[in-house]
């Protein structure tokens, strides 16, 4: 009798190999939960018992509701049902966002379960922070600081925009603080193919004070310059401690934003290179806007980073934990 050789892989996940251990957070759609893999019955000699990652647990109710919720948080479930139904015919776009390669500076999709009810979509759990948490706990930052997360953010846009995507919500909160001191960008709740802006134009998308102008004042052309703006914003704000256009309430931010004037405050010393790469990225024209007629990564500010080394987490990062972090025991 031959004996088989032993699997190199343990079997895939289930839901039944996961346990809740508490709630993170809740949406508009559901839950986002903190899970914990499960000690198995036959253990493979390389699983992960103990394990932990984050879950998004969504309704198939409201998932199925497309207008409503991004591609990005829909296209697993979809493409679970699609296979079982059509398994030749899945939709093209929506199987690309599934198999989405993995990207350090993304917090993807992990893997996505279902049952007769709700969804759920397996995420990488990253819980030392946000960048938010670390411009308002530990900046202003100085522009050595700043340059190199605005490195990071650079990198996850360039990633999902190669993609095909476009986040419309780019912003502190969702730009998460990684273990290694490296960023992710993360929360595609308002993620879409760029393709869609030219089929149903975008309007009034994301967190006013990041928003561009095209979005609040329609432009011929709308897709991935969105981002970049909103990465200006960020780079003002990890530099200031504070937004460009702020406002009492909507109505005055996007009339600031409308305005085009914004300040640098006079007892901070900022370059000019680092002012007008600012003004590059918050050029009022998309289609004039850095990042969409010229590649960021270009920018004489940027001259410093080995973007090889960037993308490989080569950097030697102070860490700078704005959270506290421990799963139970």
């Amino acid at each position: 009798m031959v004996a088989t050789p032993e699997e190199t892989r343990p079997p895939a996940l289930s839901l039944q190999d996961l346990e809740c251990v508490r709630t993170l957070g809740q949406g508009a759609y559901g839950n986002v939960v903190l899970v914990r893999v499960r000690q198995r019955s036959n253990p493979h000699k390389i699983d992960r018992s103990g394990a932990v990652f984050a879950m998004k647990i969504l309704n198939k109710a409201e998932v199925q509701d497309l207008d409503q919720v991004s591609e990005l948080l829909t296209q697993c479930y979809l493409t679970l049902i699609l296979s079982q139904r059509h398994p030749d015919d899945t939709d093209i776009e929506i199987a690309s966002l599934c198999k989405m390669p993995w990207n350090p500076f993304v917090n993807g999709v992990v893997s996505a379960f279902q049952d007769s009810a709700q969804l759920y979509l397996m995420l990488e759990c990253i819980p030392s922070g946000s960048l938010h948490d670390l411009i308002y706990k530990r900046g202003p930052m100085d522009a050595t600081t700043a340059r190199f997360y605005y490195a990071n953010i650079a990198c996850a846009l360039m990633f999902i925009h190669g993609q095909g995507l476009v986040h419309r919500d780019l912003k502190p909160t969702n730009i998460l603080m990684k273990p290694d001191g490296y960023l992710a960008l993360a929360d595609f709740g308002l993620a879409k193919p760029e393709s869609d802006s030219l089929k149903n134009g975008w309007t009034m998308v994301g967190t006013p004070v990041y928003m561009a102008p095209e979005l609040i004042d329609p432009q011929d052309w709308v897709g991935r310059g969105i981002d970049w703006w909103a990465s200006g914003i960020i780079l003002y704000e990890m530099i200031v401690k504070r937004i460009p256009f702020y406002g009492k309430d909507e109505g005055q931010i996007y009339k600031r934003i409308q305005s085009r004037r914004y300040k640098w405050p006079r007892h901070i010393r900022i370059g000019r290179t680092l002012k007008s790469f600012v003004a590059a990225l918050l050029t009022y024209e998309a289609s004039q806007r850095l990042g969409v007629v010229e590649l960021v990564m270009e920018h004489p500010w940027l001259n410093g980073i080995d973007w090889q080394k960037m993308e490989q987490h080569q950097y030697i990062v102070r860490i700078h934990r704005t959270s506290v972090f421990v799963a139970p025991s």
